[in-house]
């Protein structure tokens, strides 16, 4: 007698998607391609002897403006490693300061660490109050991040915050134009809307052409606002506009390039 045949079992589950093999050099590639922004352009300014409002400037400084929301970014945002992390901040920081002071030729280059430091802050202000409510960039492999994790310890926060009072205290000793404080506050209030709202549309379950779109209205309407300030030059719109464009386009292609890494903005228990 035969023996039965045996009971067909289903297959298993097929695993996640995981983030691509390629990830951690795609991540290294778009870290090294900003940075190399940082050299590239302080060249071309000077070759050209340009500053602003010539376009080559512009262009700088929609990369400085972008390189550091990106900083803020990574900084509040990424689920590496804190030390990793705000070292490569740091980096970007700097990096956006020097373009932003090549561009404008400006009385110093303290005064643009100074200025940068502020619209630093500026931006990471409402990105803290996500991370502490807990959205954070993760691979989307490792799946959504346990509900009430805030991925954030008490220890994070204090090397956060004692990294940004080191930073304050070198600012301090810096030269700062104390008399535009509130201009350059409201000016950094509108540089911030940028990241704050294209980089969730770029790094979310969103299509990616809506942060395109997006960008497409908000950036004009940034650069417009920008006039209003009182800290830039008020009669050049146009040039403000395009800066914040490039600002927008910075983000905006190094958040497609983390998706494609497998990457996105999630909040823990969904």
């Amino acid at each position: 007698m035969l023996d039965p045949l045996p009971p067909k079992t289903s297959d298993p589950p097929a695993a996640p998607a995981a983030a691509t093999s390629h990830a951690p050099l795609l991540l290294w590639l778009l870290f090294g391609a900003i940075v190399v922004q940082d050299f590239v352009w302080p060249v071309v300014l000077r070759i050209t002897g340009s500053q602003w409002p010539d376009k080559p400037a512009i262009i700088a400084m929609g990369i400085a403006f972008g390189q550091l929301s990106l900083a803020a970014i990574l900084l509040i945002l990424s689920s590496k490693r804190l030390v990793a992390r705000s070292m490569a901040t740091i980096v970007l920081y700097f990096g956006a300061a020097l373009l932003a002071f090549r561009a404008v030729s400006a009385n110093g280059f303290g005064r643009w660490l100074t200025i940068m430091l502020l619209i630093l802050a500026v931006i990471a202000a409402p990105l803290i109050i996500a991370r502490l409510a807990g959205v954070v960039i993760v691979p989307t492999a490792d799946g959504p991040p346990g509900r009430g994790s805030r991925q954030y310890t008490i220890w994070g926060l204090l090397v956060l915050t004692t990294i940004v009072a080191i930073l304050l205290g070198i600012g301090r000793q810096l030269s700062f134009p104390w008399h535009e404080l509130g201009q350059i506050a409201v000016f950094s209030l509108m540089i911030a809307m940028i990241p704050c709202i294209l980089a969730p549309l770029a790094l979310s379950k969103v299509p990616w052409p809506a942060s395109l779109i997006a960008g497409a209205t908000l950036c004009p309407a940034a650069g417009a606002a920008l006039t209003l300030t009182g800290f830039p030059p008020p009669d050049q719109p146009l040039q403000l506009a395009a800066m914040c464009a490039v600002q927008g386009a910075v983000i905006i292609a190094a958040c497609i390039v983390v998706r494609i890494a497998g990457y996105r903005l999630l909040l823990s228990g969904w």
